[in-house]
């Protein structure tokens, strides 16, 4: 599984394949909005995504985003990870820039 973490408005997008990463903690919250993706939601997601139904503002509550991507295929999930990024561009700006980072 592939941890995504999403941050506008700096549009910081990272992975991390490693969920005891050190760094997935300190960017976790109380009601932390988490997105699941799987062989059984990813459809219904991406047009979450396509008709920002997911949105993002500039306040605690809709900056970030940690996308959970499970698929048993690092490479796929990276490339939903970076589809989304391009969805998100759409409609939001810093997306447009950011890269995908991977961690770990």
């Amino acid at each position: 599984m592939l941890s995504v973490y999403l941050n506008y408005p700096t549009g910081r997008v990272s992975a991390h394949g490693d969920p005891n990463c050190g760094r997935i903690r300190p960017m976790d919250k109380p009601d932390q909005r988490i997105c699941r993706i799987n062989v059984g939601t990813i459809s219904s997601e991406l047009q979450k995504f396509k008709v920002r139904q997911h949105s993002f503002q500039s306040t605690k509550d809709f900056n970030d985003m940690w996308l959970q991507i499970d698929f048993h295929d690092l490479e796929f999930e990276l490339a939903v990870a970076d589809f989304i990024r391009r969805l998100l561009a759409r409609h939001y700006k810093p997306f447009s820039n950011a890269h995908l980072e991977i961690h770990c």
